[in-house]
């Protein structure tokens, strides 16, 4: 649908078409590929399937803006969850994905993205609706190429089989409400739909202590075109400040550069100052911020 100078066009089911703006869509995102890790994972098994990839979350539906015949950004929401803001190319085009919403009777509790543009289609938002912008949480997205293993954490690693899911799953669900999954944290379920969104489905890497206790452990999904994405990524309170943490998230990340990948993300919330240092030591480098604003 046209918004003055912008159209703002969605996959239709028609193969033709939607290859060529998947594609056409992919090209502007790769850009920035860590910032836009989670879009191009969404596409890029659209692409494969060639078909509009489910998660366990739900229907992800992708709004892309051009301007003339240039893609600007593009908006996806998934289930229920935050709608996800691309960088914008052009100042214009969060209005005009505001707009397009509206027209459609579409719905939603935020909007997450960068800084800069999140807050513009919030302040958009806002004025059309009449709802209040509550800051939420910020985060860093890092970016690894070169691990530096930690030293001198006592224990060892594995993959995680299924004998582990039955502790897995509380630990998940723990982590769904330290991480600020809004809509995660008051879902039953919220273990398994995490355990099943990683790749390979219950794909984790599990760290055990001398003892052979497990203590920490981090999952990854989200291949991009030359990278994926490490997380959720956690330590058990009773077992943390022993660089467990560290330890396991390495110990992912090399494993994952192994496998080909040209590098490796994650998204860490920059209020919490341990998390960014254990990162930082292990060789991950801030590339972007991304912040959540939600709609009262």
């Amino acid at each position: 649908m046209n918004h003055n100078d912008f159209t703002i066009e969605s996959p239709t089911g028609e193969p033709e078409h939607d290859e060529r703006l998947i594609r056409e869509t992919l090209a502007y995102l790769a850009r920035e590929e860590a910032l836009h890790c989670i879009q191009i994972a969404s596409l890029t098994a659209s692409l494969t399937a060639g078909v509009l990839a489910e998660s366990p979350h739900g229907t992800t539906t992708f709004l892309v803006a051009r301007r003339g015949n240039a893609v600007v950004g593009a908006g996806s929401i998934t289930g229920a969850f935050h709608m996800m803001l691309s960088r914008v190319a052009d100042d214009g085009m969060p209005s005009a994905l505001v707009d397009e919403l509206l027209i459609r009777e579409t719905r939603i509790p935020g909007v997450m993205g960068n800084d800069r543009d999140a807050q513009a289609f919030a302040n958009a938002w806002s004025a059309r609706t009449g709802a209040r912008i509550v800051p939420g949480m910020r985060q860093a997205i890092m970016e690894c190429r070169e691990v530096r293993p930690p030293r001198g954490v006592r224990g060892t690693w594995q993959r995680a089989g299924e004998d582990d899911w039955a502790w897995i799953l509380p630990w998940l669900r723990e982590f769904a409400d330290e991480a600020e999954h809004t809509n995660l944290a008051t879902n039953p379920d919220a273990g398994e739909a995490i355990l099943s969104s990683v790749q390979p489905p219950g794909g984790m890497f599990v760290w055990r202590n001398a003892e052979g206790q497990p203590v920490s452990f981090a999952g990854y999904k989200g291949q991009t075109l030359n990278g994926v994405r490490i997380g959720p990524v956690y330590t058990h309170p009773d077992h943390r400040r022993h660089g467990y943490g560290s330890a396991v998230t390495a110990i992912a990340t090399q494993a994952l550069r192994d496998e080909g990948h040209r590098f490796v993300c994650l998204y860490t919330d920059l209020a919490n100052p341990t998390s960014n240092h254990i990162y930082a030591g292990i060789g991950y480098e801030p590339v972007a911020t991304s912040v959540v604003l939600r709609f009262a």
